[in-house]
């Protein structure tokens, strides 16, 4: 979201300086029409004493007369718009006005044009803003989308590696309730019966059933193991773990050192 609200701030400063100009652009415009109307009325005045003074001056007058006009028509005002000129407004019947005047201007016409074009660039700026506003809104949802199914896979995953752990969990306590059952087994028998088996033993199992045993029960079943195997055993045992302190005097141990 704050991606988001930056972004917009970013847009409206672009239209900013846009704004700006056609603030003073539109003040210009206004400017230059009040200072128009002010040169038209003043041309008005002095056009219109000029032909009553000077009827027959070098500029042609073009009178706008009465015949023809009945009775109900006559001081009405009619009015004309001349393609050129300076004079604008009505003109009253009978009145004087002369040729070439620009009559019906105004500054405004010429200046719409500026002013309608400015319009229509931030027009087409604020529409690829708003495009672009658009394209923006769609990538963030997409990465919210994606962001949700990533969290979603994270869960699934965490889900799946908790059972994994609970079934091992559960297997290394099985292992553990079965080497302590062989412990127990191994334990109770004649130290030469219990070498004859733990000899033939995988050397991991046997390492193992061998640490669950105490050091009293150890000593004379590993005296009366085959020496190779004793010997293999021993050098397991202190690869992983310190010997007890009674087996290490043991004649058999001595030997396989020799």
């Amino acid at each position: 979201m704050k991606f988001l609200q930056s972004a917009r701030v970013r847009n409206k400063l672009r239209l900013l300086p846009a704004v700006i100009l056609f603030a003073f652009i539109l003040m210009i415009s206004k400017i230059f029409t009040v200072g128009q109307d002010v040169t038209d009325i003043f041309s008005t005045q002095g056009a219109s004493a000029a032909s009553q003074d000077a009827p027959s001056s070098d500029t042609p007058a073009v009178e706008v007369g009465t015949e023809g006009v009945g009775p109900e028509e006559e001081g009405s005002k009619t009015t004309e718009k001349r393609p050129h000129g300076g004079v604008s407004g009505p003109i009253e019947t009978g009145q004087m006005v002369p040729k070439g005047s620009m009559v019906g201007f105004t500054p405004e016409l010429e200046m719409s044009k500026a002013e309608r074009k400015l319009l229509q660039n931030l027009s087409v700026r604020r529409a690829q803003l708003d495009k672009r506003e658009r394209g923006i809104a769609m990538q963030a949802s997409l990465l919210k989308a994606t962001e949700v199914r990533i969290e979603k896979r994270i869960d699934e995953l965490k889900t799946l590696q908790a059972r994994i752990e609970s079934f091992f969990g559960e297997e290394d306590t099985q292992k553990k309730d079965q080497i302590a059952s062989l412990v127990i087994m191994y334990s109770s028998m004649k130290p030469k019966s219990a070498a004859r088996i733990l000899e033939r033993l995988d050397l991991d199992i046997l390492v193992k059933v061998v640490r669950g045993m105490s050091e009293r029960k150890v000593a004379p079943i590993l005296a009366a193991m085959d020496p190779v195997a004793a010997q293999e055993l021993t050098v397991e045992l202190a690869a992983s773990a310190e010997l007890p302190s009674d087996l290490r005097d043991l004649p058999i141990l001595q030997k396989s050192r020799l």
